[in-house]
């Protein structure tokens, strides 16, 4: 028969599932854990809670790194795209008149 240890300071389980326990620290920890199933499901919850944070902590600097590249690829091609009018600008011959300017 296993003898329970007492459980470990919430703060130990929070700083356990954070990965912020020392390795020499680990065994009993792990050692309570097999036996208790408190403990065991309040390290799941904070390490559900430590991988949510994580990737929102990285989605910022992702979105603001694809605003810019969006930004240096369709900034380029909005500039060098024309309007219709300048397109018929330029289909326009320049050597003569196609319609006469009348004052009624």
């Amino acid at each position: 028969m296993s003898t329970r240890t007492p459980c470990p300071d919430p703060e130990v389980l929070a700083a356990f599932a954070e990965g912020k326990i020392a390795r020499r620290d680990l065994p009993p920890i792990f050692a309570h854990l097999e036996t208790c199933a408190a403990c065991r499901s309040g390290v799941s919850t904070a390490s559900k809670a430590v991988a949510s944070g994580r990737s929102f902590r990285f989605a910022i600097p992702a979105a603001v790194a694809a605003a810019i590249v969006l930004a240096a690829v369709l900034v380029p091609w909005a500039l060098s795209r024309r309007g219709p009018f300048e397109r018929l600008g330029k289909l326009a011959p320049r050597s003569a008149r196609v319609v006469e300017a009348r004052l009624s």
